[in-house]
């Protein structure tokens, strides 16, 4: 069978620019220029049948555009889902999308509803208190997530390190409320210039006129 070239092939929101080789499975891929001006791979079969329509943004805005029914669009928790939605689902959110998209976090099938997100969080929730995935690496689903205080939420990152401190595990901004240090000095003195715990935590901050 002749192969097609779909170079300049137009599918919803997606411009076919080249091809892009082959899958693991041997299947001719092709890259697409989307709209929004991110690029993405797709499938010939996907071309052929028209099953992608854009890089994703195009079923993240429809998400978001459908849920703008309820009275609640300019509340901060519905920012707060829109947010959610936006850095896992729309490769075009740059940044966001790498650290939770890209790495394969999902956002529960019930939760790409408002309505649904609120059956499950809405109780919880308070102004003061930011969303938190229990298991970093985890999807957002309601075992994995509550409402915390943005300090929980910050020792929760997956980027945090933490040390031991005369047999207790802590984190820099732990340990810089308890021994009141500020957390930038704590970490220069510590990952910058190679201080030892205890030097670090008890040395005197130099004040300059």
């Amino acid at each position: 069978m002749k192969k097609i070239d779909f170079t300049g092939t137009r599918i919803g929101q997606l411009t076919v620019i080249r091809e892009a080789g082959k899958d693991k499975f041997g299947h001719i891929q092709w890259l697409c220029k989307c709209d929004c001006g991110n690029e993405t791979i797709v499938l010939s079969d996907n071309i052929k049948r028209k099953h992608s329509k854009s890089c994703g943004c195009l079923r993240t805005n429809t998400i978001v555009a459908l849920n703008q029914t309820h009275g609640m669009t300019h509340t901060r928790i519905y920012t707060v889902w829109v947010n959610m939605v936006q850095r896992c689902n729309n490769p075009n959110s740059g940044r966001n999308y790498e650290a939770y998209g890209k790495r394969g976090i999902k956002v529960d099938s019930k939760w790409l509803t408002f309505d649904g997100f609120m059956e499950d969080m809405g109780d919880t929730y308070r102004d003061c208190l930011t969303l938190d995935r229990i298991d970093v690496n985890g999807n957002y689903t309601k075992q994995n997530c509550r409402w915390v205080e943005v300090l929980v939420q910050a020792n929760n990152k997956r980027n945090n390190r933490f040390i031991e401190v005369r047999g207790k595990r802590a984190t820099i901004p732990d340990l810089a409320r308890e021994y009141k240090v500020p957390s930038a000095t704590l970490w220069a003195r510590i990952y910058k210039l190679g201080w030892s715990i205890d030097k670090a935590l008890t040395e005197p901050i130099r004040r300059h006129s």
